[in-house]
């Protein structure tokens, strides 16, 4: 999983989160991306992204799949 953009939720909160799901965290897409979490003004992740045909969520979007396991 990769995250790119600005988002009203801190960018390390969500990776933890995405770690205690299971996820692993790359800061580039690879081979092994399976999912990019977008905020605003996503750049060239995004279209890397999009090329590898690689899962893409908006950052709302990520924060509603996890639910309840939000970090306090």
């Amino acid at each position: 999983m990769c995250f790119t953009g600005k988002s009203r939720f801190i960018r390390s909160d969500m990776q933890e989160i995405a770690i205690i799901n299971g996820a692993k965290i790359s800061n580039n897409i690879q081979s092994s991306t399976t999912m990019l979490v977008v905020g605003e003004d996503a750049g060239s992740k995004l279209d890397k992204a999009q090329e590898k045909e690689i899962i893409i969520i908006s950052d709302d979007e990520f924060m509603e799949m996890v639910g309840d396991n939000i970090v306090s």
